[in-house]
């Protein structure tokens, strides 16, 4: 699914092309085609269905949407590290 600008709510339909691109330069970002808005790829709307990061927690045998990181677990995370945490779901 294509994420979303997270100002005009356009789809960025072109998003798989982009993602060699966004591992070279990931600050480079993407305009939106819709309202021009350039933001880097952590920054659209991936509806929980993928994300960027530079350290994971993976937590397997989860379907999407089966269950939530409960709030005390990311709060905890980001105490120790010092930046926010957000969570997504991958399905194999």
């Amino acid at each position: 699914r294509p994420p979303r600008c997270p100002v005009c709510r356009a789809p960025l339909q072109d998003w798989g092309r982009r993602t060699q691109d966004w591992l070279d330069r990931p600050q480079r970002g993407a305009t939106c085609p819709s309202c021009g808005e350039t933001r880097p790829p952590w920054r659209w709307d991936w509806k929980d269905q993928a994300g960027f990061g530079r350290l994971f927690v993976v937590v397997e045998e989860v379907f999407p949407g089966e269950a939530l990181p409960m709030p005390a677990l990311l709060e905890a995370l980001t105490r120790a590290c010092g930046l926010s945490w957000r969570y997504f779901y991958v399905q194999d």
